[in-house]
């Protein structure tokens, strides 16, 4: 006998697939091109880490990653969750961070999103300079 609720199935996951394709394609959509932009932002960042509250402390590795986490959300989203950095990113960030190789910049992205989610003040502190960063209208 044939099962047609099988074809119904299918007809019903296609429609499905398609819809989170298209929803995924939205949500990996950098927020910025301009990838020329990112030395601007990265000397306003610095300005703002320079001022940061008594209360906010933040070492040089956190700030890298705090700088990159920010980055990476705006110009590569999908790298936060593994996928392959836009191009022109990693270069411009190894090229304005002062990193030896854009190699360097993969290998400081690695876990960033597990810092983002698991430690608060991390969070608390990219949350904060991003408001700050956004304020520029960079």
């Amino acid at each position: 006998m044939i099962e047609y609720d099988r074809l119904e199935r299918l007809k019903v996951l296609q429609k499905q697939r398609k819809q989170i394709m298209l929803e995924e394609a939205l949500l990996l959509a950098p927020f910025r091109h301009d990838t020329q932009n990112i030395e601007l932002l990265y000397s306003h960042f610095n300005k703002i880490i320079a001022e940061l509250p008594a209360n906010i402390q933040l070492d040089k590795r956190a700030a890298k990653k705090l700088f990159l986490f920010i980055i990476l959300y705006l110009y590569s989203p999908g790298t936060l969750i593994g996928r392959k950095m836009e191009p022109g990113v990693r270069a411009t960030l190894a090229d304005i961070m002062g990193f030896h190789s854009p190699a360097s910049v993969t290998y400081h992205c690695m876990g960033l999103e597990v810092w983002y989610t698991q430690y608060p003040d991390f969070k608390n502190t990219t949350d904060y300079i991003f408001q700050r960063l956004a304020e520029t209208n960079i």
